[in-house]
């Protein structure tokens, strides 16, 4: 009988140990970034974090798909249905089976339920029209849109959603989110009390009460006397005929249902990220209508999300330039020139594209950083001589366990010989293994080069192993994500170039991200910073200046000014500046009663009373 044929990652078992290749074979270093480098969607994220701050626990399985995808046949014997779930499935189960749902029997009303559905409360595959094509995603429209469970395997957001609820909540102690009573804003939801006390929730809760026992998957109740408009009637209907909010998560023995509390090592950019929609939800959450509020509650996350991202990203650069994080001190936003005319004046496009490709080429370093930590951490974890490794490790802010890391990295820890050599072996067992199985021998030169690090060629090697281009690929899919490219209420846009090799003069097809600020994201912007995140968050003067300064101070957002490392002309930035300022005029957001700079002030397009 013949051998199987050895892959990559089986040497890789073979070597390392099944343990540690689990460990590093991977795209994530949740102690560094508490989410996984993939792609996602933001605007499928809130559903499941209703469900979280909720529960307490990640969603498992729901009755979605069982509800409006399933038909009983002549027997009785249940079968899922030809295709899948569609607008139009879950409308004509509406007409069938809700008597508070009347009138849509004949086939047009009932198109114009399944038009509305698709309008309001879900969104198809690929953002496909047409009301028989398959839903993926659930809108936030109210509160029961958590009882409905799409994206209907929960790792398919990345963690992103269990990263916003323990980034929200801020818990200080602790591996897991829990039920406890610290102050915050974004409290879990044990009572109907509770639901006053969650900014994000409450917005989103109308005729809301939540029953005693969390456990029970039935416990939460509409009160129908409660006036809605038409979408988040037609969540609650779809929601409420589930019967049930899904099961918290029951998988496999490495899946469990708790939310683990854990932050990125950068706390300035977590910090922005909790005030802005602290801010912005406390002061406008029952101002701004909800088909305004949703976008700019979008806007808030891709914009706190990439400046997550990016921060990270430079404070493990420091990490490996130098073995240390940034300290608190030394932390600041990703430097960026942002077009703001939205790609109408093809010179500013042109900078802000070159500002987004020279953090492309750092970005694309990621994954071999995050490898090399992933390595240092499965070889130096179960080192009985370091001292204090547990407590070092623990969450929610393990700094100095990866700065421990560094050190061994630059050899600068009493233990780091004995690590190096440990790695020295490994690497050369790999090569020899991959050799012998005719596998990959360029990464076993790569392995063999005593000139660089053992930990850095190790990385290296297991990034080409895994496949270097597939992992970059799942880091920009991320970095997408968090921007939202081309979205209508996203931070960047990307277009297709051609770029030519200077030595072959071969072309191929590329992508070209540049910076903008939608309408949306202006609107964010402006409301949330025309008020402080002191108690009260009392309106404040804000003129267009300091406006400029706190979007480049707090965000890395640069808009009269050149990022570092970049030569722009003064020109080019006071025309994106004026453009800038433009907008704002004609979006009703800034007045100015001459050109005088410091005459040129904010304001907010909704009032609101002045809070407490």
């Amino acid at each position: 009988m013949a051998e199987p044929v050895k892959t990559a990652k089986t040497i890789v078992e073979e070597v390392l140990s099944l343990t540690v290749a689990r460990e590093v074979w991977t795209s994530n270093y949740f102690p560094a970034l508490p989410f996984t480098p993939q792609g996602f969607e933001i605007n499928a994220l809130i559903p499941a974090v209703f469900y979280m701050f909720r529960t307490g626990k990640r969603r498992g399985k729901g009755t979605f798909h069982e509800t409006y995808g399933l038909r009983k046949e002549a027997t009785g014997r249940r079968v899922r249905a030809a295709g899948s779930v569609s607008v139009d499935k879950i409308a004509e189960k509406l007409a069938t089976s809700d008597e508070l749902v009347r009138g849509f029997g004949d086939p047009i009303p009932r198109a114009v339920l399944a038009d509305a559905l698709l309008a309001f409360c879900f969104e198809n595959r690929n953002h496909e029209p047409g009301r028989g094509e398959q839903v993926q995603r659930v809108l936030p429209t109210h509160y029961f849109s958590s009882w409905i469970d799409l994206p209907d395997i929960v790792v398919h957001l990345r963690y992103v959603p269990e990263a916003v609820v323990a980034l929200l909540v801020n818990q200080k102690s602790g591996t897991t989110i829990e039920l406890r009573n610290e102050r915050t804003r974004f409290k879990l939801i044990a009572s109907t009390d509770d639901i006053a006390a969650n900014d994000l929730v409450r917005p989103f809760a109308s005729g809301l009460s939540i029953g005693s026992h969390p456990s029970d998957l039935k416990a939460d109740d509409f009160n129908e006397d409660t006036p809605l408009g038409i979408d988040q009637l037609l969540t609650v209907r779809t929601a409420r005929l589930c019967g049930q909010k899904p099961a918290k998560l029951r998988g496999s023995k490495d899946e469990v249902d708790a939310i683990a509390n854990r932050r990125p090592v950068v706390g300035h950019a977590v910090d922005h990220f909790r005030q802005d929609l602290s801010v912005l939800l406390q002061v406008y959450g029952t101002v701004i209508p909800r088909k305004t509020l949703l976008p700019m509650i979008e806007s808030a996350l891709a914009l706190g999300l990439t400046n997550i991202l990016l921060s990270t990203t430079r404070s493990v650069g420091e990490w490996e330039r130098t073995g240390r994080l940034w300290t608190s001190s030394e932390e600041s936003p990703w430097p960026m020139f942002v077009d703001a005319s939205s790609a109408a004046d093809f010179d500013i496009r042109r900078v802000s594209e070159e500002s987004c490709f020279h953090m492309a080429i750092r970005f694309e370093r990621l994954p071999v950083i995050f490898m090399a930590l992933r390595v240092l951490d499965a070889f130096v974890r179960y080192d009985g001589d370091i001292a204090d490794a547990d407590k070092l490790r623990a969450l929610p802010t393990p700094n100095d366990w990866i700065n421990l890391l560094g050190e061994i990295a630059q050899e600068r820890h009493p233990e780091s010989s004995t690590l190096h050599r440990d790695l020295r072996r490994s690497s050369k067992k790999l090569a020899e293994a991959l050799r012998n199985a005719q596998e990959a021998p360029e990464i076993a030169s790569l392995l063999e080069d005593s000139q660089q690090s053992p930990v850095w060629r190790m990385a290296e090697a297991l990034v080409a192993l895994m496949g270097s281009g597939n992992q970059q690929k799942h880091f920009r899919k991320c970095l997408d994500s968090c921007l939202m490219t081309n979205e209508p209420h996203g931070l960047a846009v990307k277009r297709k170039v051609l770029a030519r090799n200077s030595e072959s003069g071969r072309g191929r097809t590329t992508d070209a991200r540049s910076l903008v600020l939608t309408n949306t994201m202006l609107d964010f912007l402006v409301h949330r910073h025309l008020h402080k995140a002191a108690k009260g968050k009392k309106e404040r003067s804000l003129s267009y200046q300091e406006f400029l300064d706190i979007i480049r101070n707090n965000y890395g957002l640069h808009v009269d000014r050149a990022p570092s490392g970049m030569s722009i002309p003064a020109e080019l930035l006071a025309r994106n500046r004026s453009i800038l300022e433009r907008r704002l005029r004609d979006l009703g957001l800034l007045v100015g009663v001459n050109d005088a700079e410091s005459m040129k002030r904010l304001q907010p397009r909704f009032e609101v009373a002045e809070t407490n």
